[in-house]
């Protein structure tokens, strides 16, 4: 690592430059984006830097989960290097998104490698209208509040069109829009049999990938117990199971066999948290599952016990 620099003055970015070895045996300049705080403040974007330790004479690799705004002021900042790529995780390679040079044309990719263990990874499943989504944005929040150290990702192995964007867009009606724009029903197309499995065969590899550069991921994997998705499951270690319906709780079970059981949580419509036993796992009845909610403890602590 040859320098660290902090890009604003309330500090809520940090850029780290390092040296990313490529599969060629190449070294890449690499800037490494930190986020301090959980939701930066875009009307920082003017007084965003590239960090000194950066050599304008080689290209850079833009590395790390940040907003697109701050992906596009970065690559404009860096116009003039000789190339610029950005990292995607899910392919577990950079993609040159402009060059000035011969060697790097825009969409060559370049892949690098890693030396990290597969980190750990916890699937939520549960039929539709059980409060997956929130429960899984809400273990997000979790984290960046009781570890806000841990390089966590929150993959979504469905296609309902949800996201972070779901939770954090102020405006209802435009959430609504892009969850609408985003949401691809594989199961109405005509092709469905031969397109399903190479869906979550994708998604099974891009977790793959994921867990190599992360300390801990999160999967929603949807709201149907498909055996198509048994890709995406071999490629978790621990499963929490969130049902409104318990006779459709067997069937998620039967699909996450080979996983370690953290948590099961029948979900109801008022507030509450009852504990209903603590071994071989949690089983909890619990709620309310909506905009804001919050983490009961006791799921809190088994799940942060994953990470330690």
């Amino acid at each position: 690592m040859s320098n660290a620099t902090v890009m604003t003055a309330k500090n809520q970015i940090e850029l780290q430059v390092v040296e990313l070895l490529g599969e060629n045996g190449t070294t890449y300049q690499t800037a490494i984006i930190f986020l301090q705080v959980p939701k930066i403040d875009i009307d920082l974007l003017p007084q965003v830097k590239l960090p000194d330790g950066l050599d304008r004479d080689r290209g850079v690799i833009l590395f790390g989960q940040a907003p697109i705004w701050l992906y596009a002021r970065l690559s404009v900042l860096s116009r003039n290097f000789p190339w610029v790529a950005h990292y995607g995780i899910r392919e577990k390679q950079a993609i040159v998104i402009s060059s000035r040079v011969a060697d790097y044309q825009p969409g060559d990719e370049i892949a690098l490698q890693f030396n990290h263990e597969p980190c750990a990874t916890i699937v939520v499943g549960g039929p539709a209208d059980s409060g997956k989504s929130h429960l899984s944005y809400a273990l997000i929040q979790m984290f960046e509040a009781y570890r806000p150290d841990l390089p966590l990702y929150l993959h979504r192995a469905n296609w309902d069109g949800e996201g972070i964007h779901t939770y954090e867009t102020p405006d209802p009606e435009l959430a609504k829009k892009l969850v609408n724009a985003n949401t691809y029903r594989l199961h109405q197309h005509e092709d469905s049999d031969r397109l399903i499995p190479k869906y979550f065969q994708y998604h099974a590899d891009a977790i793959a990938n994921i867990r190599s550069v992360r300390n801990l991921a999160l999967v929603d994997v949807g709201g149907w117990p498909q055996p198509e998705k048994r890709p995406v499951v071999e490629q978790c270690t621990h499963s929490i199971i969130i049902s409104r319906y318990p006779e459709k709780i067997p069937a998620w079970q039967e699909l996450f066999a080979p996983l370690q059981p953290l948590a099961v949580i029948h979900s109801i419509l008022e507030e509450r948290c009852e504990i209903v036993r603590t071994k071989p796992y949690l089983e909890i009845i619990a709620g309310k599952w909506q905009l804001g909610c919050s983490v009961p403890d006791v799921l809190r602590d088994r799940v942060l016990s994953v990470v330690g």
